[in-house]
């Protein structure tokens, strides 16, 4: 159920993942300790039909 998610920090610019967050035990870059992460959303594209 632990699906991997993909990070990246708004300060330097480095993508990780969920499993770097959950060593050091906090919600922060692993890299910089920048509180400002965003989650990178998939590349997959829904086609939906107008009505």
């Amino acid at each position: 159920m632990s699906e991997e998610i993909t990070y990246k920090c708004w300060m330097c610019g480095k993508t990780f993942s969920n499993k770097e967050i959950e060593l050091i035990e906090r919600i922060s870059c692993p890299y910089c300790s920048s509180k400002v992460i965003v989650k990178i959303r998939g590349s997959s594209w829904k086609v939906v039909k107008a009505v």
